[in-house]
């Protein structure tokens, strides 16, 4: 692997995690428990559409980057970017919101952190590999389709992980514990998925540079 793999690898990383995980990011900061605009309203029924509205905004400007990274047609990627991301984003926290409901009378975890690690880290890798795996077939690349889906939710589910088990026994930043004003479910939701996202995407990049197909890249050092 050499310094100009070393670069896509870490661009497609930062793109995703600034696009993808950003969409979280701001409709948490705008809407969360501390929101900026209506505290508490993305926990209200009406929050549904809030990511509806937002994710669409991120998963366009993630395919636009991948299309200016890859040197392609960038509109059939800015579609496939806001449509799936926010399909497999709304479908997730959907399936997720209905656990959380039952979940008592489902599973018998032996802590809030516990469940939470459990239940989000594999939705997040699900949530990151179906997209993932539609933008590279509209790069034309289907053959990796399957590689790409598999090593991204790898990767996003790790990455979610890590980030998760850093905040609790690094910080102090437990789910189920929260401090107003320092940390919450939220907090940690946001800087698991920023982990998920970067990991996600530097697993896409890291594909493709194995692949050679990022020598088609349009940066002129990669």
């Amino acid at each position: 692997m050499n310094t100009k793999s070393i670069t896509f690898i870490t661009l497609m990383g930062l793109l995703t995690a600034l696009t993808l995980a950003g969409s979280i990011f701001v409709v948490f900061q705008l809407f969360g428990p501390q929101g900026v605009i209506e505290p508490g309203l993305v926990f209200e029924p009406v929050g549904i559409f809030l990511f509806l509205g937002f994710s669409p905004i991120g998963g366009a400007l993630w395919g636009w980057g991948v299309a200016f990274l890859m040197k392609s047609e960038a509109k059939p990627l800015i579609k496939t970017g806001a449509l799936t991301w926010t399909i497999y984003l709304v479908i997730s926290f959907g399936i997720l919101g209905g656990i959380g409901t039952f979940d008592m009378y489902l599973f018998d975890f032996p802590s809030a952190q516990f469940e939470y690690l459990v239940l989000f880290s594999p939705a997040a890798g699900i949530t990151a590999a179906f997209p993932a795996c539609a933008l590279v077939d509209k790069l034309g690349l289907g053959e990796l389709k399957k590689k790409i889906g598999i090593n991204t939710g790898i990767a996003a589910t790790l990455g979610f992980l890590v980030v998760g088990l850093i905040l609790q026994y690094g910080f102090g930043w437990e789910v189920g514990r929260p401090v107003y004003g320092s940390h919450s479910m939220t907090t940690n939701l946001q800087w698991c998925c920023l982990g998920a996202a970067l990991a996600g995407g530097m697993a896409i990049g890291w594909v493709l540079a194995k692949s050679k197909v990022a020598e088609r890249s349009s940066l002129p050092f990669v």
